[in-house]
C-alpha cells in the first residue's frame, strides 16, 4: 500500500519578493519589456523574432545604456550575468490543474506572470520544459485563445537577466505534471526530485532524496489521488508515493489564491514503496484513469504493467505475477515474437527456450500466436534488442512503443494488453513478407506521442437538432487511433493505427468537450463510440472484391467475371462476408473498424503499373506465330495471339484495343459508412438495387477499394518464360567423385533462392578428363559431347534440392538432350552451371527479388513462414493467375493456335528469351513534418487546449523545443522555442 502523506510539516509557500532596479528618477517604471524570442520556420531558413511590447523614447535609451556602461565598472574580475532562457532543453509536461497562467503582465517596475485559480469548470494549461543545462524548469503559457496565437515562454523572475525558469537541482532531465497544483522535476545529478508549486511558479526547498540517480518519472491521475512514480537503478526499482499537492485549506479552487496556499509535505525515500523491476527502465507512460503504468526496458524485450492503486484492478483476475499486494507488477506485454518475448504466453508456466512449443525464437507459444516461423523449425538463437520510448493515447486504447533498432513502432491494444501485430492486424496478410510485427518508420525513431483524432464528417440533413459545433441528433464521427514518431533526422512521421467511423443515434459533443476525463463526454452517447475491436479483425477479401464488381460492372462480361464460387445473386451475403467483423451495433451507435497500421500517406494518388513496358521475342517463337495465321501476323508485344500478363480483368477485345493494364495492384478495403446525401448516382443504383430506396438522411456501408500504396514497392517486374532462377549461374558446380547426377554448390543456397524440384540444370563446361585437358575425353564421356554444340544439350532435371546439394536426372526427349547423368571422370573440375524453370514463367522484382516459399534450416530446405500464403509466389503457367506480393495478373495464353489446335508453346532461343518488362508506379510518401530537432529526447501532442493541437519536441543538442500546431499549415503553424 501507497503511504498517503509523509509525517512531516507542511510548507507554506510565499512569492519572493521582486526587487526592481531604479535609476534616480532618470527611467520611469515600466519602461521596457522584453517577451520571448521564437524561430520562425520558413522554407529555407528561420527568421528570429524579437517582440517589443513597450515603446520608449531615445533619451531613456541614452540613459540605460549610460547605467548598463557604469554597470561594467568593477573592481573585480566576476564575470557579467548572460541573458538567460532554454539551456538543453530535455523534457515538456503540461499542467492541466486548477492553476491557471494567463500571461505576464508589467506591474511595480517589473513583469510578473498572471497566475491564479482557473474559473469553475477551467482547466489550466501551463507548460513546463526541463532544462538540463540549466538546473531550471522553463514555464510556457499554452491557454493563448487566438486563432494566430503561440505558447509564450515565461519570465518567472525579472531580476535575472533574459527569460528565467523555476531554479531546481542540478541536471533536470524529466519533468512530470497532471491534474494537480504540483509539478515535479527529476534532478539526475542530485540524485533527487523538485517539487514545484504551480500557484507561486517555485520550487519547494526540500527536495525527495534517493540513494541512486533517478532515470524516468511519472505522474498518474485518479479520481482519488495521484500517484509519482520514480525508476531507480542500480538495483532497477520503481518508488511509489501519493503525490504532493499544494491547496487552499478551505473553500473551493477557484476561490484560491497564491498567499493561501499550503502544500503537502514532501516525503523522503524511506515514505514511499518500492517495487523490484526486472530490467534498466527506458521510459514510462500512465495510462488515463491513472491505475495503470507501463513500462519498457533497454534491455528487455517486453513491457510491465504495474497496478498503482491499493487494488488490482479487474481485468487482472490473476492478480499481482508476485503473488504479493498492489501496488504490483500485474502483466507483461511481449513486444516481439511469442517465442523470444521473455513472457509465458500460453499459461503452462515455461517460457520462451523453456517452452516445448518454442523451437524457434521466431516461434510461437501458442498455435495463433504472434511468429514468424513455422511451427516446429529450430532456428538460430536471436536476443531481441530493449526498446526507447512508450506512450497511450489520450483515452487508453493504444500503447505505442518505439523499436529503434529495427526502425519500427510497436502497437499494443491497450484494453487487452496485447501486442498487435501489426501486418496480420485485418484485411491483407502480409505476414509472409514482413519480418516485423510493429509499423515500419524511417530510420532512427526516437520517440513517440499516441493521439486521437476526432473530425465530423456527416451530420443529417434532416435532423431536429444539427448544429456545426456539436449537439447534432445523427452524425457520423470518424476517430483516428495512431501516434506522432520523432527520427533524428529532423523530422516527425504519423503512425496510424485505428480508423472508426461512428453513427450516432443521439447528440453529440462539442469539439471543446472531446477530451479524456469530459464530463459530457462520459454522459454521452459518443462515448460509446471509442469502443476498440480485438485483433486481428476477420472478413473475406474476395467477397470485398467480388462487391466492387458486383456493384461497379456487368459480370455478365467477360472482364468483370467473379472468382470461382461467387455470385452477385445474393449481395447481402457478399456485404456480410466483406464486413465481417470490421461492422458492429451497441449502444445507440454504430461502428465501422478499419485498422490501418502504417504510416500517413502524404500524396492523394494512387500508385499504378506505369505502362505496358517492353518485351523480348525470340526469332524462332515469331516465326511459329506467323506460320500459325492465315493472314498477316502481329506479333508485338500487345499482340493477342501471343502469351503475356495482363490485369486478371481485361477482355480480349481490351486486348486488341491495347486498353489494358499488365496487373493489378494489392487494394484495401475500407468500410465507410456513408449519409444518403453523399452517395453519387452511381452508388445510389448499385445499393438500391440490393437494399431497396435510399433516403437522404439514411446511412449506408459501403466497401471502398482503394490500392494499398504502402504496400507497393517502386520496380520493375521482369516475366520470363523458363527463366533463369536469379543467383544460380554459378561457375562453382561439382559433381560428386562416386555418385554421377549428384552435384554440390557451396556458395550457393539452393533453398533460399527458390530452386524446386522439377527445374532443370545445364551444364555449361565442356567435359574434361581427369588431367584437366578436353583433348582425349574417354569414351564413356563423349555422350556429353554435342556435335551441334547447342547451350542446352547438356541439361537434367533437378529430383532433389538440399541447401547445396541436388540430385539430377536424365531427360528423355529424343536426342535433345544428353543421355547419361554427369559424373568426376567427364566433370573433373568445377563447372559452370544455370539453372531455370521448366514450363513455366518466372517473376522476377528489381527490388522485390524472386520470392522463394523456402528457407534452409539446417541443411534442409523447409517452407518459409507463410508459405502457404497464395502471394508466396515467382512462378506461373500459361493461362493461369499469377498473385505476387502485392500484384496480380493473368498469364494470358495468347490466340495463334498450333497444328493441336492449342495455343503455341512459347518458345525461347539460346540467345534471346520471351520476356515482358513493366515497371511499377510507387504514388506513396510518407507524411513527413521538418522540426529540425536532430535528437529529440520528448514530444508531446498537447490536445483539448484553446488553440492546437499542438505537438511539442525537445531537442537538447539544438537548445530548442519545437512547437507546430496542427490544425494550421505546417509553415504558419510551426516555430521553434528557445
Amino acid at each position: 500500500m501507497i503511504d498517503k502523506k509523509a509525517p512531516a510539516s507542511t510548507f507554506v509557500a510565499r512569492r519572493p519578493p521582486q526587487q526592481i532596479l531604479q535609476v534616480a528618477g532618470f527611467i520611469k517604471t515600466g519602461a521596457i519589456k522584453f517577451e520571448m524570442g521564437v524561430l520562425r520556420q520558413g522554407p529555407d531558413l528561420f527568421l528570429r523574432t524579437l517582440y517589443k511590447l513597450n515603446k520608449f523614447s531615445a533619451l531613456t535609451l541614452v540613459v540605460a545604456g549610460l547605467v548598463l556602461a557604469a554597470s561594467n565598472v568593477s573592481c573585480g574580475d566576476d564575470t557579467a550575468a548572460q541573458p538567460a532562457s532554454l539551456q538543453g532543453p530535455r523534457a515538456f509536461a503540461l499542467a492541466q490543474g486548477p492553476v491557471c497562467l494567463t500571461g505576464q503582465a508589467f506591474s511595480g517596475g517589473v513583469t510578473r506572470p498572471n497566475v491564479g485559480a482557473c474559473a469553475e469548470g477551467a482547466r489550466g494549461a501551463i507548460g513546463l520544459i526541463a532544462n538540463q543545462n540549466g538546473d531550471s524548469v522553463s514555464v510556457v503559457n499554452m491557454s493563448k485563445t487566438g486563432a494566430t496565437d503561440v505558447p509564450e515562454l515565461i519570465n518567472v523572475d525579472a531580476t535575472i537577466p533574459g527569460v528565467s525558469g523555476i531554479p531546481v537541482g542540478k541536471t533536470p532531465t524529466d519533468v512530470a505534471a497532471g491534474n494537480g497544483a504540483t509539478a515535479f522535476a527529476l534532478n539526475q545529478a542530485d540524485a533527487s526530485v523538485s517539487v514545484i508549486d504551480l500557484w507561486n511558479l517555485q520550487a519547494l526547498p526540500k527536495t525527495i532524496d534517493f540513494d541512486a540517480a533517478p532515470t524516468k518519472i511519472a505522474l498518474s491521475t485518479s479520481a482519488d489521488a495521484a500517484t509519482l512514480a520514480v525508476a531507480l537503478g542500480h538495483p532497477a526499482r520503481l518508488w511509489l508515493h501519493e503525490a504532493v499537492d499544494c491547496a487552499c485549506p478551505s473553500g473551493s479552487s477557484s476561490e484560491c489564491t497564491a498567499d493561501e496556499v499550503i502544500c503537502d509535505a514532501v516525503p523522503t525515500q524511506a515514505d514511499g514503496q518500492e517495487l523490484a523491476l526486472p530490467g534498466n527502465v527506458a521510459d514510462m507512460a500512465t495510462m488515463p484513469g491513472g491505475e495503470l503504468l507501463y513500462i519498457v526496458y533497454t534491455d528487455q524485450p517486453y513491457a510491465s504493467v504495474v497496478a498503482l492503486g491499493d487494488s488490482v484492478p479487474a481485468d487482472f483476475g490473476a492478480g499481482c505475477l508476485d503473488s504479493g499486494a498492489a501496488p504490483c507488477e500485474v502483466a507483461r506485454v511481449g513486444l516481439t515474437f511469442e517465442c523470444s518475448n521473455g513472457v509465458d504466453d500460453n499459461g503452462d508456466g515455461l517460457i520462451d527456450a523453456d517452452d516445448p512449443a518454442c523451437t524457434s525464437p521466431r516461434g510461437a507459444e501458442n498455435a495463433d500466436g504472434i511468429a514468424r516461423s513455422p511451427q516446429g523449425r529450430a532456428e538460430p538463437d536471436a536476443r531481441p534488442l530493449g526498446f526507447s520510448s512508450v506512450s497511450a493515447d489520450a483515452f487508453g486504447k493504444f500503447v505505442y512503443v518505439v523499436d529503434r533498432a529495427n526502425n519500427q513502432v510497436m502497437v499494443v491494444d491497450a484494453t487487452r494488453h496485447q501486442l498487435i501485430d501489426a501486418y496480420n492486424a485485418g484485411g491483407t496478410d502480409r505476414t509472409a513478407f514482413a519480418s516485423q510485427l510493429g509499423v515500419a518508420v524511417p530510420p532512427a525513431p526516437m520517440v513517440v506521442a499516441g493521439r486521437v483524432e476526432r473530425t465530423l464528417v456527416w451530420q443529417d440533413p434532416n435532423a431536429a437538432t444539427c448544429d456545426p459545433k456539436g449537439t447534432c441528433e445523427h452524425a457520423i464521427v470518424r476517430y483516428r487511433y495512431g501516434a506522432s514518431v520523432a527520427t533524428d533526422s529532423g523530422a516527425s512521421f504519423n503512425v496510424h493505427a485505428l480508423t472508426t467511423y461512428c453513427e450516432v443515434n443521439d447528440a453529440i459533443i462539442s469539439s471543446s468537450d472531446f477530451f479524456a476525463g469530459s464530463e459530457a463526454l462520459e454522459n454521452s452517447a459518443e462515448m460509446n463510440c471509442l469502443s476498440v475491436p480485438e485483433f486481428p479483425l476477420q472478413y473475406d477479401e474476395q467477397a470485398c472484391s467480388a462487391l466492387e464488381i458486383c456493384t461497379s460492372c456487368d459480370p455478365a462480361n467477360a472482364s468483370c467475371a467473379l472468382p470461382d464460387g461467387q455470385s452477385c445473386d445474393d449481395l447481402d451475403a457478399l456485404r456480410t462476408a466483406c464486413f465481417g467483423d470490421r461492422l458492429a451495433e451497441e449502444n445507440n451507435v454504430r461502428l465501422a473498424y478499419n485498422p490501418t497500421m502504417q504510416l500517413q500517406d502524404a500524396t492523394g494518388r494512387e500508385s499504378r503499373v506505369r505502362s505496358l513496358g517492353t518485351c523480348t521475342t525470340p526469332d524462332s517463337y515469331a516465326s511459329a506465330i506467323r506460320q500459325a495465321s492465315t493472314g498477316p501476323a502481329d506479333t508485338s508485344c500487345t499482340s493477342i495471339l501471343r502469351p503475356q500478363p495482363v490485369h486478371p480483368q481485361t477482355s480480349d477485345a481490351k486486348i486488341r484495343a491495347v486498353e489494358f493494364s499488365r496487373a493489378d495492384l494489392l487494394k484495401r478495403s475500407t468500410l465507410l459508412p456513408a449519409g444518403g446525401d453523399q452517395l453519387s448516382s452511381t452508388q445510389r443504383t448499385s445499393l438500391e438495387a440490393a437494399l431497396g430506396p435510399i433516403g437522404d438522411s439514411d446511412v449506408v456501408d459501403l466497401n471502398l477499394l482503394t490500392t494499398d500504396d504502402r504496400a507497393i514497392v517502386a520496380e520493375s517486374w521482369t516475366v520470363t518464360w523458363e527463366g533463369v532462377i536469379p543467383n544460380t549461374r554459378r561457375d562453382d558446380g561439382l559433381v560428386d567423385a562416386d555418385t554421377p547426377g549428384e552435384m554440390r554448390s557451396a556458395g550457393l543456397n539452393l533453398c533460399n533462392n527458390g530452386v524446386e524440384v522439377g527445374d532443370r540444370l545445364t551444364i555449361l563446361s565442356a567435359p574434361v578428363s581427369a588431367d584437366g585437358s578436353g583433348d582425349a575425353l574417354p569414351e564413356a564421356c563423349q555422350v556429353f559431347v554435342d556435335e551441334d554444340t547447342r547451350r542446352d544439350f547438356r541439361t537434367w532435371t533437378i529430383t532433389d534440392v538440399s541447401a547445396h546439394d541436388f540430385t539430377l536426372a536424365v531427360i528423355d526427349e529424343d536426342g535433345r538432350y544428353a543421355a547419361e547423368l554427369p559424373s568426376r571422370d567427364c566433370f573433373a573440375q568445377g563447372v559452370d552451371f544455370e539453372i531455370r524453370a521448366h514450363d513455366e514463367w518466372i517473376v522476377v522484382g528489381d527490388r522485390s527479388g524472386f520470392l522463394s516459399p523456402n528457407t534452409s534450416v539446417q541443411g534442409v530446405c523447409e517452407p518459409v513462414f507463410g508459405a502457404d500464403n497464395p502471394r508466396v509466389s515467382a512462378r506461373v503457367k500459361t493461362g493461369e493467375l499469377f498473385e505476387g506480393p502485392y500484384l496480380t495478373f493473368m498469364m494470358h495464353p495468347g490466340e495463334a493456335l498450333g497444328e493441336d489446335g492449342e495455343p503455341i508453346t512459347p518458345i525461347r532461343d539460346e540467345d534471346r528469351e520471351l520476356s515482358y518488362r513493366f515497371a511499377v508506379e510507387r504514388n506513396f510518401r510518407a507524411d513527413e513534418l521538418t522540426t529540425t530537432t536532430m535528437l529529440p529526447t520528448d514530444i508531446m501532442l498537447a490536445e483539448g487546449l484553446p488553440t492546437g493541437p499542438w505537438l511539442i519536441i525537445a531537442d537538447p543538442t539544438s537548445d530548442f523545443v519545437f512547437f507546430s500546431n496542427l490544425s494550421r499549415p505546417r509553415r504558419d503553424g510551426s516555430f521553434l522555442m528557445q
